[in-house]
């Protein structure tokens, strides 16, 4: 894994990830993507732009939607409003 992903896995913390029940990662040289169990949304890549800003894409059944330009302490508040799943207790 590359340092790009490996920097968002630890914004977003261990425990997100396992409340997510999050599996298949994957990584690009700027992304990380992971599948997530329990939710309309199946998916979700968190790309690193081009202002040190974060891109997200949700994607579910029915299509995919995109929120763009989120810092770090965002990640969260995001994930939690379109997954439905809270992040932590």
């Amino acid at each position: 894994m590359n340092t790009i992903a490996q920097i968002i896995k630890e914004q977003i913390g261990h425990k997100a990830f396992v409340m997510m029940g999050t599996s298949a990662f994957g990584y690009t040289n700027n992304s990380l993507s992971f599948n997530v169990k329990g939710s309309d949304v199946k998916s979700i890549k968190i790309v690193l732009n081009g202002w040190d800003l974060y891109d997200v894409t949700f994607y579910t059944g029915a299509g995919q939607k995109e929120i763009t330009n989120l810092y770090c302490d965002m990640l969260h508040e995001a994930i939690e409003r379109e997954s439905g799943l809270y992040l932590s207790l």
